[in-house]
């Protein structure tokens, strides 16, 4: 048990790196929100960046030209958020959702896509028609979303609100469904009407054509660009006024308009801690913002933040420009993605059958033999660099190109076959683990260095995280952890490998040491990785592979007192998280007010189902069972006298089998504790696979050559 006191004295170590406040993504130039006298929501679904011009909507251009702006991710609970999701979220402060309605539309209809909107529920006699429904709909649900609460906090304060359309009766009902005051047309909304309660909200319009139909859209646009400037000429000019799309446009998950005019936001890009990302914002921040701007107490159970302003020098029609780019860049991401993956798993599964066929092969030496093995570990190479590849790809702006889906797929490819020749620099008569030493340790240094810096590489990547999903906006994704755990500890084993061969343990230790510590904490502090289930496999992993270095034998006792040890490390990260304001909380702190709260049951259950979603419907679970069956039957199987390759690499490299073994702990305890279930492990696969396939041919590469100059001899 000694041997995880020093995983544990990580737990004191981290606890006060996690309290320093440099470790936030946070600028000096960052203006946070003042109270208003007067806040207006201007709603419209819908709309988004590429809709605005001066000729198209010209009140909107004029308003956003002067305001701080930002792509909005209006995710709520399934892949395309309804008008009536995204104003009951506004009301909730958490994920809420209506039940959908079968698609009759069929030239609507999107692939995949079986269900659709229903119409915002009518008000009658100021309730909403089906509120007890829409409760009971989203109790069921695992959000625990609490309609109502935004007009609850107004009536605690003694404030009121004034509703004007049946979507802004969404937002501002009371947890009953009654509106206090309600104006069923917005058009019909005066000047005294805005002043008479601190907060006026607006359903001004709604877009539900796709960009496609182009005569419908611009109707609709021409309809929502004449409401929204009925409503600013009735706003007096000291107010705040927030204009947001809150809902996805005709059943297509896109990115929509965000803009905030008033006293705190003076022109700049929009960001929240929810994404730490200037110019992007969650739907979920938007109710924390409205509580901040009207001096009310912040709820202990929202999921979002209050927006703040990042100061720009660009101009505004450079900010929006920047804008339709992301939103272009997360549409071909979107697009480019599913086949790109159905790409890559296939390339694995060609990648190995092709190795077994060479590897196992019986011929005896030749010129020709080598240059086969040499070219099969060529591939391999450049496949286990695809992956970091497809993060440095967003170095270079693909998305502004007129053939940006082809320019993508091109440019991971460039950039995977430059780290795969530049690892040959490192290819040495004799040895086995240049190449891939440079990969590793490469692939480690990149997603490090990201998070550490502005957590660029991973928005709308390949293999990083969607804008539009919303599951994560910062830190390391779990596709991203599976890959930095994976490639930090073949990269600490293969470090370690000449010190061990020179007899020198206690120098290796220190290095497993020091770049476990590096590991975990990139990986799990809230202001880097924020990585709740990466901490939790990363910890015994890392001490697996020490106590094999130290020459311990790894028990049952002893494996049980590293997962113990993780578990420690991670909810002292945690608390001391949680012990931060609401606003300025990771994931991590959100989880232990979760438990607190009783909801550690549903995270969990949501988990789980996310867990088997994934199980049964991911391409990248092909991986798994042929990567078993390619190890068991290639890699760790001899041929009559011949041991097996693996055997001849473990004698060459000994630690590589206890950094398998760690490996394998990190996968599978990253596989029980996150909510990508399989994908986990297939990432890890993708790299994991490919590099003992290169040192597999290496060596007998190596072994062909010895026979050949012995036969010359």
């Amino acid at each position: 048990m000694a041997t995880v006191l020093p995983l544990l004295a990580l737990a004191v170590l981290t606890a006060v790196l996690t309290a320093a406040p440099g470790l936030y993504h946070a600028s000096a130039d960052t203006t946070d929100p003042v109270a208003a006298p007067d806040v207006v929501f201007l709603g419209v679904s819908g709309l988004r960046w590429s809709d605005i011009s001066a000729e198209q909507t010209p009140n909107i251009a004029a308003f956003v030209s002067d305001a701080a702006v930002a792509q909005l991710s209006v995710r709520a609970v399934f892949r395309v958020t309804c008008p009536t999701d995204g104003w009951l979220t506004l009301g909730a402060g958490r994920r809420a959702v209506a039940p959908r309605v079968p698609n009759i539309d069929e030239e609507a209809n999107i692939p995949g896509l079986n269900e659709f909107c229903a119409p915002v529920p009518p008000v009658t006699d100021d309730r909403i028609e089906g509120w007890d429904s829409l409760k009971l709909y989203n109790a069921g649900l695992s959000f625990n979303a609490e309609l109502g609460q935004l007009s609850d906090a107004l009536t605690q304060a003694g404030e009121c609100s004034t509703a004007a359309g049946p979507g802004a009766a969404l937002a501002l009902a009371d947890p009953e469904g009654v509106v206090g005051s309600y104006i069923p047309d917005p058009g019909q909304v005066s000047a005294t009407d805005v002043a008479a309660c601190p907060l006026t909200v607006f359903d001004a319009a709604t877009i539900n054509v796709r960009p496609g139909r182009s005569a419908d859209r611009t109707q609709q646009l021409d309809a929502a660009d004449e409401a929204v400037g009925r409503a600013l000429s009735v706003i007096p000019d000291d107010a705040t006024v927030i204009l947001a799309g809150l809902a996805n446009d005709a059943a297509v998950a896109s990115l929509q308009t965000l803009a905030i005019h008033g006293e705190g936001y003076p022109p700049g890009e929009l960001m929240s801690t929810s994404t730490r990302l200037p110019g992007l914002v969650l739907l979920t921040d938007l109710t924390p913002t409205l509580y901040s701007l009207l001096g009310l107490p912040p709820g202990e159970d929202f999921v979002g933040a209050p927006v703040t302003v990042q100061a720009s020098a660009a101009s505004s029609s450079e900010q929006i420009a920047a804008l339709v780019g992301l939103d272009r860049k997360v549409t071909v991401y979107s697009e480019v993605a599913p086949p790109f993956f159905t790409a890559l798993v296939t390339l694995q599964l060609v990648l190995y059958v092709a190795a077994a066929f060479v590897i196992r092969r019986r011929d005896e030496s030749s010129p020709a033999r080598r240059r086969v093995l040499r070219m099969t570990g060529l591939i391999a190479l450049t496949s286990a660099a695809i992956p970091v590849a497809t993060f440095l790809a967003n170095l270079i702006p693909w998305w502004t190109w007129s053939d940006a889906h082809r320019g993508l797929v091109i440019v991971v490819l460039c950039i995977a076959g430059l780290i795969t020749a530049f690892a040959q620099l490192a290819r040495r008569r004799g040895g086995l683990l240049g190449e891939v030493t440079v990969v590793t340790v490469f692939t480690t240094l990149v997603l490090a260095l990201d998070v550490v810096g502005v957590d660029s590489l991973q928005t709308a990547s390949l293999m990083g995280y969607s804008p539009v999903i919303a599951g994560r906006l910062y830190g390391f994704g779990n596709v991203a952890f599976a890959l930095f755990a994976t490639s930090s500890i073949l990269a600490t084993a293969f470090l370690c490998t000449p010190l061990l061969q020179r007899g020198k343990q206690a120098a290796a230790a220190w290095v497993v040491l020091v770049m476990g510590s590096a590991t975990l904490l990139v990986d799990g502090l809230p202001g880097l990785g924020s990585d709740f289930g990466g901490m939790l496999a990363i910890a015994p992993a890392f001490g697996v592979l020490l106590m094999s270095v130290l020459g311990r034998r790894v028990t049952w006792l002893r494996f049980i007192g590293l997962l113990a040890g993780g578990v420690v490390i991670v909810m002292a990260v945690a608390t001391i998280d949680w012990l931060r304001p609401a606003a300025d909380q990771s994931h991590l702190g959100r989880f232990v007010q979760q438990i607190l709260d009783g909801e550690l049951l549903d995270v969990l259950g949501r988990k789980l189902g996310n867990n088997l979603n994934v199980l049964g419907s991911s391409t990248l679970g092909l991986l798994v069972p042929f990567a078993i069956l390619f190890g068991a039957f290639v890699l760790l199987r001899g041929q009559g006298t011949r041991p097996a390759v693996l055997s001849g690499v473990f004698d060459r490299v000994p630690i590589l089998r206890p950094a398998l073994a760690a490996w394998l702990v990190a996968m599978l305890v990253g596989f029980a504790v996150n909510d990508s279930g399989i994908a986990i492990p297939a990432v890890g696969i993708m790299l994991a696979v490919p590099i003992l396939i290169v040192i597999s041919t290496r060596l007998l590469e190596q072994a062909h050559t010895d026979e050949l100059e012995e036969v010359d001899a």
